[in-house]
This record gives structure tokens, sequence and C-alpha cells, in this order.
């Protein structure tokens, strides 16, 4: 009776497996590396255009393509880049903010922290958060801000908020700035619409690893103009 059962499921993957044919053998072979691969200890193996990329997760102690280093326990990796549809790509006009990338950092001179994250532009628009942290370790407050294409215009719009994400009392706008220059490395905004007199805000890449992030106000604020340098932490 085994004997049958077995013969029996013998015809049932050859009806099901009219593919593997020496045609598309590559494909096959390539299969059998990739499951080869992953394994503790071994490497992926980079994609080729003869299967679609691995969407899922590199096992533990893998190393992957994209990051180039370990992958930690425990922690699922992408193998490769999703693959994104066609509307997710950067629009043009906001394609040059892409030196923005990263998570950065900054030591203020009382040692809060600051962290300031961007995301890669998608679409039309470029999400970033700020958030700092004070000596006792809790949150100051947090900003979040989005840039983003509005019909013949490019706009920066931010909610600030506590560190609880309490609106402060009599800021329940957002605040809206407007582009002044976008150029290699470099955009300028002015604040326009509850934007607390900041007349030029300007972040500029001055190398790989290094943002520079100016902000003037105008003179009848009494303020001063400050500067904020970043490390890029990731």
């Amino acid at each position: 009776m085994e004997r049958n059962i077995a013969t029996a499921l013998i015809a049932v993957l050859t009806g099901l497996l009219p593919g593997c044919t020496s045609s598309n053998q590559a494909v096959w072979d390539e299969i059998d590396a990739r499951s080869a691969a992953m394994q503790p200890g071994a490497t992926a193996p980079a994609a080729s255009s003869s299967v679609p990329p691995n969407q899922g997760f590199a096992p533990v102690g893998s190393t992957t393509p994209m990051e180039g280093r370990p992958v930690q326990a425990g922690v699922p990796t992408r193998v490769t880049e999703p693959l994104l549809p066609r509307n997710a790509a950067p629009a043009p006009a906001i394609a040059g903010l892409s030196f923005l990338t990263g998570r950065w950092i900054a030591i203020n001179p009382n040692k809060t922290v600051n962290e300031e994250v961007w995301t890669p532009p998608r679409g039309n628009s470029v999400m970033g958060s700020f958030r700092q942290i004070r000596l006792d370790g809790d949150c100051s407050f947090v900003d979040l801000s989005q840039i983003s294409t509005e019909g013949e215009e490019i706009v920066l719009r931010l909610r600030h908020l506590h560190g609880r994400l309490q609106v402060p009392e009599g800021r329940g706008d957002v605040s809206l700035f407007r582009l002044v220059s976008l150029e290699k490395d470099r955009v300028e905004f002015t604040g326009t619409t509850g934007a607390e007199g900041v007349v030029s805000m300007v972040y500029e890449r001055t190398s790989e690893t290094e943002l520079r992030q100016s902000v003037g106000f105008a003179p009848e604020t009494g303020q001063e103009a400050f500067v904020t340098n970043y490390v890029l932490d990731r």
C-alpha cells in the first residue's frame, strides 16, 4: 500500500510541475543556490533578472547585499530593496532633497541632544521628524515636518508638539514655509503663516556625514540666528 501511495504522489507532483524543463533550468538552478545560501553563516546571493527579487527576510547570521554587515540576532532584515510601484518614485521637483535622507544627531552646548530624521523623497513628499532629549532623558519637544509639491511650488509644513505630543496652546495651526532655493546639497525656506518670525531656514550637507541647519529670524522678534551642526548617525 505504501508503494501505491508513493506512486500516486509522484504522479501528482509530475502533473503540478510541467514547467521544470531544460528551457528554464537556469531559474531552478538559481532557486537551488539561494536555498543553499539561506543557511546560518551563509551569504545571500545577489538577485538576477531570471528570478523576482526576494521580498522576505534574511536568516540570523547571514549578510545582506544591501547592508553589507551581519544580521543582528532576532532582527529581521530585508535581503533586497523593495520593488516599489511607479507612483512612489520621487517627483523631479523634490528629487534633489535626497541629500537630507538619514538620521542626524547634534549635541548641544548644554548636553541636550537633537535627533532629526528625514526619509528619502517618495512620490510628491519628504517626511521629517525631530526630537530633543533633555538632561534627564525625557523628550523636550517634537517637530513633524513635510516637504511637498503643491502645484508649481514646494512648501514645508511643520507641526510643533510638546514632549508628550500635546499641541502647544496658541499654536494650533501648522507652520508654513515656502521654498526659496534648492541647489545641490542645499535647500532654503522662508517662513510665512505661523512660522514664529523665521525668515530663513537652510539645510546644507557639508560632507558625506555632516548636515548644517541655519535659522534666521526677523529683527522685530529679538531672537538671534543660530546654527546646528549634525552628524550622520545612520
